[in-house]
């Protein structure tokens, strides 16, 4: 059982779990981690019962548990699994994860933050970059590839999620440009959302 909680502001990035309504998997794992991150700061011991996560951050029920999971198999986090699986008793911050988010660029690599909504471009480019990151992550490429495809879509997501006035048309298009290079080499790589984010990005920049 989690002792009671220690008086602490969780440091919530703004909206952070909201794109258009939509919530998306590693805007909740960000927020949990930030929320245990900053509990062990009060009390290293101290573990947070689901309730109290709900209690203290925005992160709705239904998304709870499965990231818990995602960030406990990552070795990110502790559980305390308890009797009622596969709901949890407590979970705290582990050593990896307190490493992970004192690295600020690996953390916002892994975790992108909160983004700003300005338009329904936004909205739908916002949710299209971050499935693209997940499908370059999760994709069968190994070495000095996988490597050079990790960071050139690091760098268009970088690009797209600054404000619309601030995209360099330029820039992007290189990006894009690379990007389908890369996968006339790369037969086996599916990257389903580049497809859509070129169909929304073409009318806006060409």
């Amino acid at each position: 059982m989690s002792r009671a909680v220690p008086v602490f502001t969780p440091r919530i990035d703004s909206d952070i779990l909201t794109v258009m309504d939509i919530s998306h998997p590693k805007l909740v794992r960000r927020e949990l981690m930030m929320l245990l991150y900053d509990c062990f700061q009060v009390d290293p011991l101290q573990m947070l019962s689901p309730t109290d996560i709900l209690e203290y951050g925005t992160i709705n029920s239904k998304d709870l548990i499965p990231n818990a999971y995602y960030l406990h198999d990552r070795n990110f986090i502790e559980l305390m699994i308890g009797y009622n699986p596969p709901s949890f008793a407590a979970t705290r911050i582990a050593p990896l994860g307190i490493d992970l988010y004192e690295d600020p660029v690996e953390f916002d690599k892994l975790f992108p933050p909160a983004l700003a909504i300005e338009s329904p471009l936004t909205a739908n480019v916002i949710t299209v970059i971050l499935k693209l990151v997940e499908e370059a992550e999760l994709s069968s490429l190994t070495g000095q590839a996988r490597q050079w495809l990790l960071n050139d879509i690091n760098a268009l997501r970088e690009e797209l999620t600054q404000p619309e006035s601030y995209w360099r048309a330029d820039k992007i298009l290189a990006r894009l440009q690379w990007l389908d290079g890369f996968f006339m080499h790369e037969e086996n790589v599916s990257l389903p959302s580049l497809e859509t984010l070129k169909t929304i990005l073409h009318e806006k920049l060409i």
